[in-house]
């Protein structure tokens, strides 16, 4: 009975630490700030994202994912085969949910087969 309290013990430990690394990997990504004009406000989150192999399996459920978080408006996938690190954009409201959120969710999926290697917000004012 001891052991299997050990086993359970170690292995609630290893998950935990699993999940930490995730969020430490999210919050080691600077996001850099651009500011544009244009015709709406708006806030769009770019994500560069390593571990993609497809644009419709990987590429479409990281955007489902995205999509099903509060405060996401929509995704638009950037993905070229050959490209090492390819882009989800993601508008979204910024009073509700901000990058590391989006980041450490993105890094989480398929037991952290992705990783977001850069990020940029870029928040358009209108003219």
């Amino acid at each position: 009975m001891k052991n299997w309290i050990l086993v359970l013990a170690v292995a609630i430990g290893m998950m935990a630490c699993s999940d930490a690394s995730q969020q430490n990997a999210a919050s080691n990504v600077v996001v850099e700030q651009i500011q544009e004009k244009g015709a709406a406000a708006k806030t769009v989150a770019k994500l560069s994202i390593e571990g993609m192999t497809c644009a419709h399996g990987c590429g479409g459920k990281i955007q489902k994912e995205l999509e099903d978080m509060d405060g996401v408006k929509s995704t638009d996938l950037d993905f070229v085969e050959e490209r090492k690190v390819n882009v989800v954009s993601v508008e979204f409201d910024a009073a509700s949910i901000d990058e590391n959120k989006m980041m450490g969710l993105v890094n989480s999926l398929a037991d952290g087969k992705y990783k977001v290697v850069a990020a940029q917000r870029v928040t358009t004012t209108p003219q």
